[in-house]
């Protein structure tokens, strides 16, 4: 999502089996820019508004996506470090620290 790759967000929901074949390949690319393009570049204030539209079961219905238990306690993490990182620093910017750390990684 940093790097606002859709292609290889459905790549990687498929490698994970967490979309069925029935899941309309098109319509899923579709909605998840349109997710992205309200969020690109947000402030971190707005990552946990991203996370949690995200994981809204709507989307994940709608397109049959399988998320595991794991997934959601990670976002739940996530979201509470950065409140916890917004009440330390104002400035803080964790999807920052999340791409330099990722490029590191990967």
């Amino acid at each position: 999502m940093v790097n606002y790759d859709v292609k290889g967000m459905i790549n990687q929901l498929q490698y994970m089996n967490m979309i069925s074949d029935s899941t309309d390949m098109e319509a899923l690319k579709y909605d998840l820019m349109d997710l992205l393009d309200r969020y690109y570049g947000a402030d971190m204030n707005q990552v946990g508004e991203l996370m949690s539209e995200f994981s809204m079961p709507t989307l994940l219905v709608k397109h049959k996506i399988r998320v595991p238990r794991d997934f959601i306690l990670l976002g739940r993490v996530m979201s509470m470090a950065e409140d916890l990182g917004q009440r330390l620093d104002p400035n803080f910017n964790g999807l920052h620290i999340a791409k330099k750390n990722g490029k590191k990684t990967y």
